[in-house]
């Protein structure tokens, strides 16, 4: 009785959930050590929804993530991995609600897959892998090449003519 007064009353207090996402992942390695996903969401429920009731979590390829609130209708999904294993390709994310978590524990618990529990929510980052941008020499071994080029030209020149 009391886990199905808590279905009706958490499935009242956000129906027809929505969301709209923003993602990102690390595109340049220069700029950090770890490549870093990002999923900005953005919730709102129907006329009668409080988006504030709702406690979301997150799967990644299987593992557990974290979502945190950032406002009072907008969650962030975060995390890292090491440039190696960060291949590039779509990573699939799956947003739950408390109840659609719970299934999903029991789920993989009872040996059945991930797919059997419907997420809240669906978003795909589309990682096209961290690269080193710019030119393939740095600017700065360039800059000395040049100057030693025209020191060299300078000096060569300077010895023909005092010949």
């Amino acid at each position: 009785l009391l886990a199905s007064f808590s279905d009706a009353q958490n499935a009242q207090q956000c129906p027809n959930a929505k969301a709209t996402f923003q993602t990102y992942s690390t595109s340049q390695l220069l700029m950090s050590r770890e490549t870093v996903f990002i999923v900005d969401m953005e919730v709102s429920c129907g006329a009668k929804g409080n988006p504030e009731a709702l406690f979301l979590h997150a799967d990644v390829n299987g593992e557990h993530v974290p979502v945190v609130r950032a406002s009072k209708t907008t969650f962030q999904v975060s995390w890292s991995a090491p440039h190696a294993k960060a291949k590039t390709g779509t990573y699939p994310v799956r947003i739950y609600d408390e109840e659609g978590y719970a299934a999903l524990r029991k789920a993989i618990r009872n040996g059945q897959s991930a797919d059997s529990v419907k997420p809240l929510f669906s978003v795909d980052i589309n990682h096209k892998g961290a690269s080193r941008p710019g030119f393939f020499v740095q600017t700065e071994f360039i800059a000395v090449m040049t100057v030693l080029l025209i020191w060299w030209y300078a000096n060569s020149t300077k010895g023909r003519l005092t010949e």
